[in-house]
């Protein structure tokens, strides 16, 4: 089973693509300073790890998420050609208060409880 972790927080992205059969990493990623004329992306695919070094200046973390996709399937050193080849999502929750202190699969009572750890947006 291939999943792709993906840890976003306000300013870099850090994600990884597993096969859990083998228990190995296929892809790691890192951006940082996302959000500033200095940001960066590296992404580097087994089995070398080579690093590819994106320029995402002014990119926020969604367009920086979305173009780890695009090297995913298109990098010619990727383990993958298309995104169904990804069979499962796990994201990071990093400020889950006292709802997520472990974890869990995100299905309605939990999609219930992380509504609960927005911020309220405002009227406008």
């Amino acid at each position: 089973m291939r999943i792709l972790v993906v840890n976003a927080g306000s300013s870099s992205l850090k994600s990884q693509l597993i096969e859990t059969d083998g228990k190995v990493s296929l892809m790691k990623c890192l951006a940082e300073k996302v959000g500033t004329p200095d940001a960066y992306m590296n992404v580097a695919f087994a089995p070398d790890f080579q690093k590819v070094t994106y320029h995402v200046a002014d990119m926020t973390v969604a367009e920086c998420l979305k173009k780890l996709l695009e090297a995913l399937v298109d990098d010619p050193e990727s383990p993958i050609s298309d995104l169904s080849q990804i069979d499962a999502i796990g994201n990071r929750i990093v400020a889950g208060g006292e709802y997520f202190t472990k974890s869990v699969i995100i299905d309605g009572p939990a999609r219930e409880k992380l509504e609960l750890c927005e911020e309220p947006q405002p009227a406008g």
